[in-house]
């Protein structure tokens, strides 16, 4: 699964983090870190990332997508921004001889952006037609 894998461009990390939240509720900072293989600097980087964006909170002792944004309209921004991160820097990278990353990851990755925030993204056009080409492109 996604969160297991680690990508080559650290700007998906805070993406990684919030996936996992996404899919599995509520964490604590040892939960993510284990599940996502992360050092407690580089998990503490995507969580203060995400609290910054105004995307997750803390609660007590646990991390989690914040729902009461107003009209989801931090959570939709970041995501968008994460996102478009990820797709880029994957298509960067699967256009390299020698590359790091997989083709089946990252469409196994774009399959839950898509299953767990399929609103978000039918809303960003720019995005889909980034997320077409990859899915197109060959390799």
């Amino acid at each position: 699964m996604f969160i297991n894998r680690t990508y080559p461009f650290p700007e998906c990390d805070s993406l990684a983090v919030l996936m996992f939240l996404s899919v599995f509720g509520p964490k604590t900072i040892d939960e993510i870190k284990k599940a996502l293989d992360f050092d407690l600097q580089r998990t503490l980087e995507c969580l203060t990332q995400l609290i910054d964006m105004k995307i997750i909170k803390q609660i007590d002792d646990k991390f989690l997508i914040d729902t009461e944004i107003e009209s989801n309209r931090a959570l939709k921004e970041g995501l968008y921004g994460l996102a478009k991160s990820f797709v880029r820097h994957a298509l960067k990278e699967l256009e390299k001889p020698k590359r790091k990353l997989r083709k089946e990851d990252v469409m196994e990755t774009i399959e839950i952006l898509l299953r767990n925030f399929k609103p978000i993204f039918e809303e960003d056009m720019e995005l889909d037609l980034w997320i077409k080409k990859l899915i197109k492109k060959k390799l």
